[in-house]
């Protein structure tokens, strides 16, 4: 009893079709890869350049993006601290610098408490808003990097770590100079 193609691709060969290939291990694909859905299909070389070089910079996107969220985030604190300041709420004068940022001194009330300091609704929706925009953007990445091309994922490695070399210089902190507050003992 021969039943002809009756095969479980259906009689179809699914080779030809240029359909989406999709491997749980680690592949060198370049066509007919779907880094995430069967719309982004890429065909030819040139989209898969195309497509390697948009992952790199997304993920350098997505570290420039946590750059600004710090960025925003002092900028709040050091309002805050200069509207303090200047309606006399501090006990201590704050440390400016040449810029005009105040320093790590703490905002004070005349009882010597710190002050917390409350972001208003637009300031709040500012910083949800770049969470938002940052949560999903890494998201997708992880998606694409489920797709395990060796390609796309070098693309993010490399991403990531050359978007925390240009966005990271802010995270070290101050260094004290030993020289002036060294006061000659060793200890």
């Amino acid at each position: 009893m021969d039943m002809g193609s009756s095969g479980m691709e259906g009689g179809m060969n699914m080779g030809d079709m240029g359909g989406c290939t999709t491997s749980m291990l680690w592949n060198w694909n370049i066509k007919d890869t779907c880094p995430v859905s069967k719309q982004w299909h890429i065909t030819n070389d040139g989209a898969f350049a195309g497509t390697v070089i948009g992952v790199f910079f997304i993920v350098v996107a997505i570290e420039a993006l946590r750059r600004f969220g710090r960025e925003y985030d002092r900028k709040l604190v050091n309002d805050y601290r200069k509207s303090q300041a200047s309606a006399g709420n501090t006990s201590m004068a704050p440390d400016v610098d040449a810029k005009g940022d105040v320093g790590p001194a703490p905002v004070l009330v005349g009882t010597g408490q710190l002050r917390p300091f409350r972001p208003t609704l637009s300031q709040q929706f500012i910083r949800a808003l770049v969470y938002f925009v940052q949560y999903s953007a890494t998201y997708i990445v992880m998606l694409i990097a489920m797709t395990f091309n060796g390609y796309l994922l070098f693309a993010i490695f490399f991403g990531g770590g050359f978007g925390y070399l240009v966005s990271s210089w802010d995270t070290v902190g101050l260094v004290e100079d030993t020289e002036k507050s060294s006061s000659g003992c060793c200890c």
